[in-house]
């Protein structure tokens, strides 16, 4: 049990997150390939909690997880965001030699403040902030003041659930960076509709893979296609701009419909001239950071994990004469 007598532990004996970094990533080396709950079972494993602590659940959720797989998947969840395991996608994991190194370089002893400093996880902290930015352009903050009415414990979950979206929204562009260009014109479609967009009678379809004419995707508002909206899809990785010139080419397409309905979408960002240029023409821009919010929000590429009800004194009910 020298892990566990040694690891940093909460009041109640369960090791803290932290904790697990290391032996995770000792852990994953043991094997070419993990499923995720396989690998967080491993480690909770290696690290030789008393049976009591092992066994313990939180017991107050729908799922009512295992404290500390949970734990160890934070800490799973930190060292993929830097870097230092390759995620291979269908919740899949394996060591790499960023990880391997810097647990020697630490001499076994990794610290969330030593990732922290990973210019990997700090580009991720990076999205964090435009989410932010991005909310407050629209109105709608993250983080709310409270109110003469509001109670603590809501405003907390308020914030905790803010907070969580915007780790799974960011986890979701770096997903999209990995896909194919032709699945994300899919994805960009798929979104649309659910927004609303192909109406209740519509229609919503990719175009075919080459020669599309600039355009990767028609939503047609109504049965006959009176009314459409057409759809540029750029997959282009965090550093790879869109700029004027591809704004003008779409614009250019989607004239020749004799149509004025566009939307570009990418999963990196618009340049101050495209964006300019957007909207002198009339065209709708959403960068990856707004994208991966909207999926969010409307579900697409994520489900529903927990969902809370609370409750308020109906007074009318009260109010008896």
């Amino acid at each position: 049990m020298t892990y566990y007598v040694n690891a940093k532990k909460s009041k109640d004996g369960q090791p803290i997150w932290e904790s697990y970094l290391s032996l995770m990533l000792q852990v994953i080396q043991d094997k070419p390939e993990w499923k995720s709950r396989q690998l967080k079972m491993a480690t909770v494993d290696r690290m030789g909690l008393p049976d009591d602590l092992r066994e313990k659940n939180y017991g107050n959720t729908k799922y009512d997880d295992n404290i500390a797989e949970n734990r160890a998947g934070f800490a799973l969840s930190l060292l993929k965001i830097a870097g230092l395991v390759d995620f291979l996608g269908a919740a899949k994991y394996t060591a790499n030699e960023k990880g391997n190194q810097f647990l020697k370089q630490h001499q076994g002893m990794v610290t969330e403040k030593a990732i922290k400093q990973l210019s990997a996880y700090q580009a991720h902290e990076q999205l964090l902030v435009e989410r932010k930015k991005n909310k407050t352009k629209l109105g709608n903050e993250a983080l709310v003041e409270i109110s003469d009415n509001d109670l603590p414990a809501e405003l907390e979950m308020h914030n905790l659930e803010s907070q969580y979206n915007e780790s799974v929204a960011n986890e979701l562009l770096e997903r999209i960076w990995q896909m194919e260009s032709y699945e994300f014109e899919k994805l960009v479609v798929s979104l649309l509709a659910a927004m609303g967009y192909k109406g209740d009678n519509g229609q919503a379809f990719v175009t075919r893979r080459s020669n599309d004419g600039g355009i990767d995707g028609v939503l047609n508002q109504d049965p006959l296609g009176t009314q459409t909206v057409y759809v540029q899809a750029k997959r282009y990785s965090q550093q790879n701009t869109v700029q004027r010139p591809e704004i003008s080419s779409f614009y250019g397409a989607i004239a020749e419909t004799h149509s004025n309905k566009g939307v570009f979408m990418t999963s990196s960002s618009f340049s101050k001239g495209a964006l300019a240029t957007a909207k002198q023409l009339g065209i709708i821009t959403i960068d990856g950071v707004q994208l991966t919010d909207l999926m969010v929000q409307y579900q697409i590429g994520v489900r529903l994990r927990y969902q809370y009800q609370l409750y308020d004194v109906d007074e009318d009910f009260f109010n008896i004469e």
